[in-house]
């Protein structure tokens, strides 16, 4: 009989040893869980912060000049001159504000009223109201922005690529 009580005293040992080491590791694993997040929380929201747009397109445009190529019933008829006067306003909160007009084949259109924006590679997307048109970004200098948008008829292979040609106002 004093055989087994000494190896049950060895085995209760062996496991309150165990359960204190295992009570040390979960105390300190509480700890480590308790400043790691105490450390990833902050004062301030991080919704609060803005985020500092430093895009070249941020600024005041002159529409300058646009040109349109046509291709109609597979011939294509380059360098159509277009009639623009106004401005584009590219916001660093991405958005802007558009006032220009167009002449082209003598109808007159109006681009004008507040627009957001946003970059996706190499292309440059304004949304105005429920339109939505993606140019492609030819090139892309702080003082000289030639953005180009393909405009194609619904119902034919008709289509106008149209190259916008924006010299920085401020």
């Amino acid at each position: 009989m004093a055989c087994i009580f000494v190896v049950s005293n060895e085995r209760n040992q062996i496991s309150k040893y165990k359960n204190t080491m295992i009570m040390k590791y979960s105390k300190l694993l509480l700890v480590a869980c308790l400043g790691i997040s105490l450390l990833m929380t902050a004062c301030k929201k991080d919704d609060d912060v803005m985020l500092e747009n430093d895009d070249v397109i941020v600024g005041l445009w002159d529409v300058h000049s646009v040109y349109a190529d046509a291709y109609v019933s597979g011939f294509k008829i380059e360098n159509i001159a277009v009639k623009s006067e106004g401005t584009l306003e590219f916001r660093s909160d991405f958005t802007g504000v558009a006032d220009f007009t167009l002449e082209f084949m003598g109808e007159l259109e109006e681009a004008r009223g507040k627009f957001s924006w946003k970059r996706e590679g190499f292309e440059l997307i304004v949304s105005m109201g429920d339109d939505e048109i993606r140019y492609a970004v030819i090139d892309d200098q702080p003082d000289l922005q030639n953005l180009q948008y393909t405009e194609k008829e619904e119902d034919s292979d008709d289509e106008v690529e149209l190259t916008f040609q924006l010299l920085r106002l401020k």
